[in-house]
């Protein structure tokens, strides 16, 4: 919740006869913002001041001394005419001003934090740091001064020292809520999720009384289930976040992603124009609607949004890249031009920059030029891969983990006989950009067929058995295969259709199939093939959210990438015959009717002339090809890459296939 947003609420729960809720709020302003001088007058004005707050709260601005120093100090007088400076935004008086009191009392902890602070607030980081450093040499036991540290690392982006002041800040008060939530936001931050999660209890353990504090800890568990690929949990999280604060919009525009993740469009929708109603001013929110219009097909309403979160934040990232999906600024233009500065500036993070840098590719690949185009290309994957690093050996050793686990002279593993699954599930796999929102479109046309799309739940089974791209797991066992059975059946029953059959289209799931088909004997499989060369070129030149993708942003890796997912496919084949059907994308698009009936005889569903008007199903896509699935078929899609095959000749040389 903003701050302007926090004060609101406060002064409605004064206004209603509610003052020690009120006063609350405020105090929780305070342990942001400590200077912030509506709270402060209004606190006081309640009768009440912020003394009240957990001792490690207590910062510069809110006491004269540290609870620990016993040595010469300014008077309060000398302390709170700084203190009132730095709430008026006075930030060169307030350095000024502790400069000269540190001269005078270099052992004064306060005034150095104070300082700190007050560089923080300059953007002066690394002084700031030095300042808090010189408040802890002076009073080891402040543990304020380690909590305002954690600040200023994760501002720098140093995660790690962010972590280890935090860390040190909950050792010295392990009482303090705010200080378990730092510490849990940098662990999160680090991929230490089982630190982060206990931390996050902790922080909601001691805030009973503290509703802002309990609603941020719900939205840590909700940011700590959605990298655990749990969207249900996530959103749970999310709502609870916004129930015990209704004015907090961050929880509203966490909830629209978990939402679009769990394909629940018309809620995430909703939820996206809710949270521009509560904070028309905040551009995350209308990037989210924006997100939710252009996957719903409205195109031009979701142009309209990202003008407005444009024109609040001119550099909103997000709000710039899909703006960069609906109308790419032409070279030469300002907006391309602004673009082009914000990548090369060393001022924005490298995934930022890199996410900016496939806007700029669009823009040159539809202005005509395929060189300087190339070029744009290149440099936003070499900053993709120094953000997000890929090594291609845990994908090789996964697969060959699949091989020993699914050999030929194994048993298949069983899972014990239950009753078919309803809803029953369909697959459909294969390298991201192969075809596989095309084939779910189709399905989707289909009267007994649910889309479920990108749907996370069997890559969150399989980790809960221990299994992830980059570590492979135990091998399964009748119990494993039943855990996976319940544990991914119980996610489909969470969409809430009353349809027979669910299509699952995360493409990556090929490499799970094993193990999905073992534990689901009714499941079917579709694995869609596209020509190499212009699937591996589609994935090079898109900007994918998330590490999943990485091996998307080196030509080799993707080479050898997709040899390894054409041995896993045959591997299934093998295993799982007449399970497991292959959907041909060139073959799909030039002859129509025949291979659509192959694909719906494959899912096991009865052929309906209603999948042959896949363009007119009204649903949204959450992926990168929402609008050519609401189109009829056409043909000519994996020439694409043809204009830059000057530059492809390492990737056609690793596939070994022949330019056709």
């Amino acid at each position: 919740m903003s701050v302007a947003a926090a004060l609101r609420r406060a002064a409605k729960l004064a206004r209603a006869g509610d003052r020690d809720g009120a006063a609350q709020v405020y105090r929780e302003v305070l342990a942001r913002f400590p200077a912030n001088p509506q709270a402060r007058k209004e606190l006081a004005a309640l009768g009440q001041t912020g003394a009240a707050r957990p001792a490690a709260a207590q910062s510069a601005t809110a006491s004269g001394t540290s609870p620990s120093h016993t040595g010469p100090a300014p008077t309060e007088a000398e302390f709170s005419a700084l203190t009132q400076a730095f709430s008026r935004g006075d930030t060169d008086r307030v350095i000024a001003g502790a400069q000269a009191l540190i001269l005078r009392f270099p052992a004064h902890a306060p005034s150095h934090n104070l300082l700190g602070l007050a560089q923080a607030k300059a953007g002066r980081y690394e002084a700031a740091l030095a300042s808090y450093d010189r408040a802890l040499a002076a009073d080891p036991a402040m543990a304020i001064a380690h909590h305002n540290k954690a600040a200023a690392f994760a501002a720098l982006a140093r995660m790690d020292e962010a972590a280890a002041s935090a860390l040190e800040t909950v050792r010295l008060e392990p009482a303090y809520a705010e200080g378990h939530l730092s510490a849990a936001y940098a662990l999160l931050a680090l991929g230490r999720l089982d630190e982060a999660q206990a931390h996050l209890h902790e922080a909601e353990a001691n805030a009973r009384r503290q509703p802002g504090v309990r609603a941020r800890a719900q939205l840590g568990m909700g940011n700590l289930a959605f990298r655990r690929a749990r969207p249900h949990a996530a959103a749970r999280h999310y709502a609870r976040a916004h129930e015990l604060d209704p004015h907090n919009v961050e929880a509203l525009t966490n909830l629209v992603l978990a939402q679009l993740a769990e394909g629940r469009h018309e809620q995430a929708s909703a939820t996206a124009r809710a949270a521009t109603e509560l904070e028309p001013r905040n551009p995350q929110a209308w990037t989210n609607l924006a997100q939710c219009l252009l996957e719903g097909g409205e195109r031009d309403q979701a142009r309209a949004a990202l003008e407005r979160a444009l024109a609040i934040a001119p550099r909103h990232v997000a709000a710039l890249a899909l703006m960069g999906r609906v109308a790419p600024p032409a070279p030469g233009t300002p907006a391309f031009a602004r673009l082009a500065e914000m990548v090369a500036s060393p001022d924005l993070q490298e995934a930022d920059r890199a996410q900016l840098g496939f806007v700029l590719f669009e823009a040159e690949d539809r202005d005509g030029d395929p060189a300087r185009a190339f070029a744009r290309l290149e440099a936003a994957n070499r900053m993709r891969r120094s953000a997000q690093p890929y090594d291609i050996a845990a994908d090789r050793a996964l697969v060959a983990a699949m091989h020993s686990t699914f050999a030929p002279d194994r048993p298949l593993p069983r899972a014990p006989r239950k009753p078919a699954a309803t809803p029953r599930p369909v697959f459909i796999v294969g390298m991201p950009r192969s075809g596989t929102s095309l084939v779910e479109q189709i399905l989707a046309a289909h009267s007994s067929v649910h889309a479920g799309g990108e749907l996370m739940a069997l890559g969150a089974a399989m980790e809960d058995l221990g299994w992830s791209p980059t570590e492979p797991g135990p091998p399964p066992d009748a119990a494993m295969l039943a855990r996976l059975r319940t544990d991914y059946l119980a996610s489909l029953a969470e969409i809430g259709t009353d349809r027979p059959v669910v299509t699952d289209k995360m493409p990556l799931n090929f490499r799970w199939l094993g193990f999905a088909l073992a534990a689901m004997p009714e499941a079917r499989a579709l694995v869609t093939l596209r020509d190499p060369v212009a699937t591996c070129f589609s994935n090079y030149r898109l900007h994918f959210t998330g590490g999943g993708n990485n091996f998307g942003n080196d030509l080799g890796d993707l080479a050898e990438f997709h040899r390894l997912h054409l041995d896993l496919v045959a591997l299934w084949e093998q295993r799982f015959p007449g399970r497991v059907a292959r959907v041909p994308y060139e073959a799909l698009t030039e002859n129509q009717e025949e291979e659509s009936r192959k694909l719906v005889a494959a899912a096991g569903l009865e052929w309906e002339d209603a999948c042959l008007d896949f363009h007119k199903v009204e649903r949204a896509v959450h992926t990168s090809s929402s609008e050519q699935v609401r189109r009829r078929m056409y043909t000519g899609s994996s020439q694409a890459w043809r204009k830059y095959e000057a530059w492809l000749g390492p990737l056609i040389e690793a596939l070994g296939e022949p330019a056709r």
